[in-house]
């Protein structure tokens, strides 16, 4: 077992980290992860043309994720190129575009990241198709809001 404190002059409240070794088929395997003592909130990007729904969605969820929100798909791209993204919200009509098309292009250049729809209308067609493309899930608005963070939280557990 190693033990750190901080030191007390320049760090009031000393810092303490403790890793455990354990003897597991003669390997010294480490039982006390760093992943597991920091954890990383998930990002989620939120692309919505509405500043009032951005807001909501990003109150509802900023206790437990970190959130994003731009108005635009440039804007979003341009944050996805810079910062890894979890987890995006996309609404279907983003500034007069078709959100399976930015679909499309989110799932070519990010494959990984998760995706889930919003809409106030959507055909059948619309919505197969964003299926098709690699859709986490589809949500019509106005949404249940536990219906809403439930498929957040889905949609972050299958990474």
């Amino acid at each position: 077992m190693l033990l750190y404190q901080g030191d007390r002059e320049q760090n009031p409240s000393p810092f303490i980290l403790i890793f455990f070794y354990m003897r597991v088929n003669g390997k010294k395997n480490n039982f006390l992860r760093e992943e597991n003592i920091v954890r990383q909130k998930a990002t989620i990007l939120l692309i919505n043309d509405q500043l009032q729904l951005r807001e909501l969605i990003r109150f509802m969820l900023m206790d437990k994720f970190r959130i994003a929100s731009v108005s635009g798909v440039e804007e979003a791209f341009q944050y996805m190129a810079d910062c890894p993204v979890n987890l995006v919200l996309l609404n279907v009509k983003v500034a007069r575009l078709d959100g399976i098309t930015v679909l499309r292009e989110i799932k070519q250049r990010h494959p990984a990241t998760e995706v889930i729809l919003l809409a106030v209308y959507a055909s059948i067609e619309t919505i197969r198709k964003a299926f098709q493309l690699g859709a986490y899930g589809f949500l019509m608005k106005p949404f249940d809001i536990n219906k809403f963070v439930s498929t957040v939280n889905e949609a972050l557990e299958i990474k």
